[in-house]
């Protein structure tokens, strides 16, 4: 089922200080220091695995209120066609009802009128947002017991097909070195339970709350759910679950009415919104017990889309916002926002993984993100390694599967790179070293290969990184100046932000509000990496 949610409790928008950071959106915070291989990076690759080099303290989830959205809860039957796809989305139901919802026309029955206790909110949403709803919403409000009775019920109905999609996405991400023995059932239960405040089903056409009297805070939940499904029916969001574009364009425009309306409360409503969407230390807790890939992939679309929706709506407002919906831009474009222009177009290329001879496939080619990559990367290597090997990035894709019947779940995955592959080949080599497997990437007419198989009980799980990933792709594009709109250009700035990101004495500093001495720490170490750099 296509859901858009509300934000999920206790991640609130950090103002950071100029020059380098403006503005933060929400996001998972870490305040630990991030592993990395021995030092040398891109050149001969290690004799042996590298073991990590574990530095600071334990992961800490450090929430500030409630700007941060949780991620969608989407229901599928059977493999999905995006790596992304496998790690956020699980069947939790039948899978026939989700076929029927699939495949019936998009006619949902919806009421004749209003709940006359939402019809001030549809105002504002309608006048803030510059659209008309075409027709009423129902809205189901429900108690705490009723909520997660629902989403025990949800669990309850996992089917044989489900429960064989469980224990595939768990091979996957050991595979992808990005968690080992982890239960995706149980982590997106958690993620629903702990974070989930309210959704909207384009499926069902219906928004669910999570709260039934109606508090500010669940005011301000209403009032986001009410803007994707005047979103849904202005621009088609049906089936857009997988695609982070349009997920980040659609959540970052929500969290804009919903910040409007917060503002507009009285201070004291405002405050007790935002301390009712505060995390428990128990939901805290529980959070923080996943792998921190698992959390990354479900707040990406909330955290990339903000930055540029913010700028396209200070430039032209709500007609920019809706051009932004109907023509989203690619992932590329979103990861790196300085590429991004409103006319540009990239050409696809279309890349096929192939499983070895004889193999039992799994799944066929399926195309493989940039975000998904950066993030494989990431996990075991320093940012300026696994972010640089992407620069040239065109396209990729993957394919799983068994070498002999019961044996583990191996990976191929295919990366075109346009120019020098070098970098990400070195980058791979080092992940694949530092993860414990004995890969080594080959290259042939621009495209790289490597194949990797779950590691089961040798693999140990990636520790958290400095800054996560999606923040460090913020950063990046903060210290990048309008007038450079290619990588030549581009260059010096994304060395030098690449630089602070790594250094490990400034990176705790990125992601909090700082002191005036902290502030300075960050100025100087830029100002040390731009003149290294040549920016």
């Amino acid at each position: 089922m296509n859901t858009f949610e509300a934000p999920p409790r206790d991640a609130r928008v950090a103002t950071l200080p100029p020059p380098f950071v403006p503005k933060l959106p929400p996001q998972v915070k870490l305040t630990s220091v991030a592993t990395m291989p021995s030092p040398g990076l891109p050149g001969a690759p290690p004799g042996t695995p590298a073991a990590p080099k574990v530095q600071g303290v334990p992961m800490h989830l450090l929430f500030a209120s409630n700007d941060a959205m949780p991620p969608p809860k989407r229901k599928r039957g059977r493999a999905g066609k995006r790596f992304l796809g496998l790690l956020v989305v699980l069947g939790l139901a039948a899978g026939g009802v989700l076929l029927y919802q699939r495949l019936r026309p998009f006619d949902p029955p919806h009421p004749d009128a209003w709940d006359p206790r939402v019809q001030e909110l549809v105002s504002f949403v309608e006048q803030t947002r510059g659209l008309t709803f075409e027709h009423p919403i129902a809205i189901d409000f429900l108690t705490e017991e009723q909520f997660l009775a629902q989403g025990r019920a949800d669990a309850a109905a996992i089917s044989v097909e489900d429960e064989a999609q469980v224990r595939y996405t768990s091979e996957l991400f050991d595979a992808f070195g990005l968690a080992t023995a982890y239960d995706p059932g149980v982590g997106q239960s958690t993620l629903n339970a702990t974070t989930t405040l309210g959704s909207y089903s384009t499926e069902t056409d219906r928004i669910t709350v999570r709260g039934n009297e109606l508090t500010p805070g669940v005011r301000a939940t209403v009032v986001h759910e009410l803007t994707h499904a005047l979103q849904a029916q202005h621009f088609d969001l049906r089936g857009k679950a997988d695609d982070v574009p349009m997920r980040s364009i659609a959540e970052a425009d929500a969290m804009r009415v919903e910040e409007a309306y917060l503002a507009s409360l009285p201070p004291e409503e405002q405050a007790a919104a935002r301390a009712a969407d505060t995390m428990s230390a128990d939901a805290m807790g529980q959070l923080a017990a996943l792998p921190w890939p698992v959390v990354e992939f479900q707040y990406a679309p909330y955290v990339l889309g903000p930055a540029l929706v913010r700028s396209v709506f200070d430039r032209r407002g709500n007609a920019g916002v809706d051009d932004l919906l109907a023509h989203p831009p690619t992932e590329e474009q979103l990861i790196a926002t300085w590429q991004w222009r409103p006319d540009g177009t990239d050409p696809v290329v279309g890349i096929t993984a192939v499983a070895p001879q004889g193999a039992e496939v799994l799944e066929d080619s399926t195309p493989m993100s940039m975000l998904e990559m950066v993030v494989m990367l990431d996990a075991w290597l320093p940012w300026t390694l696994a972010r640089s090997a992407l620069d040239h990035w065109q396209s990729a894709a993957y394919t799983s599967y068994r070498k002999v019947p019961g044996g583990p779940l191996c990976v191929s995955v295919t990366t075109a790179l346009e120019g020098d592959t070098d970098a990400f080949v070195a980058a791979v080599t080092w992940w694949a070293a530092t993860i414990g497997s004995p890969t080594r990437p080959f290259e042939r007419d621009g495209m790289v290969t490597f194949e990797v198989c779950a590691r089961g009980a040798t693999g140990t799980n990636p520790p958290p990184p400095l800054v996560q990933p999606t923040t460090a792709m913020l950063l990046e594009n903060s210290a990048v100046p309008p007038t450079a709109n290619d990588l030549t250009t581009a260059a010096p700035h994304l060395c030098a932000a690449r630089t602070v990101i790594d250094d490990p004495n400034i990176a705790p500093l990125l992601t909090v509000l700082r002191s005036p001495q902290q502030q300075a720490q960050v100025d100087a170490a830029l100002a040390t990496a731009r003149a290294t750099c040549g920016g």
